[in-house]
């Protein structure tokens, strides 16, 4: 925990997968503890499709919030992404939603962002 501790940066990945830190998640400090340290969240997906509340309790504690659209809208219990939208806004100062071949939105305090999609070529060379 000292090491943790002792990040700039905090962005823990797979949080329904991180079963022995899951339940200090919320109280734990470097999540606010500093004001150098910026932390993050990506969720990924729920194997066992609990969508647990302590998840709640940790975005109150993070910078930005990473999620899809099934993600975005599975932990906060609603059905669309205009209504995680509005949820995610009373949680997280800052949050992107990742949209697959639609792009992202994101949205830091009032301002609201839609960026599409990066178009990758077909054909990218690989160096060997």
């Amino acid at each position: 925990m000292d090491y943790l501790r002792s990040a700039s940066a905090l962005s823990p990945l797979v949080f329904f997968l991180l079963r022995g830190l899951r339940p200090s998640c919320p109280g734990f400090s470097p999540f606010k503890e500093r004001s150098r340290t910026h932390n993050s969240l990506d969720t990924n997906d729920d194997p066992e499709n609990l969508w647990a509340a302590d998840v709640k309790d940790v975005l109150k504690s993070v910078d930005v919030f990473l999620p899809n659209e099934q993600e975005a809208c599975k932990t906060r219990g609603v059905r669309d992404i205009e209504s995680a939208l509005e949820a995610l806004s009373r949680l997280s100062p800052s949050w992107v939603i990742k949209c697959g071949a639609q792009g992202a939105v994101a949205k830091h305090g009032s301002k609201r962002f839609s960026v599409p999609a990066l178009q990758l070529s077909q054909s990218i060379p690989l160096e060997r």
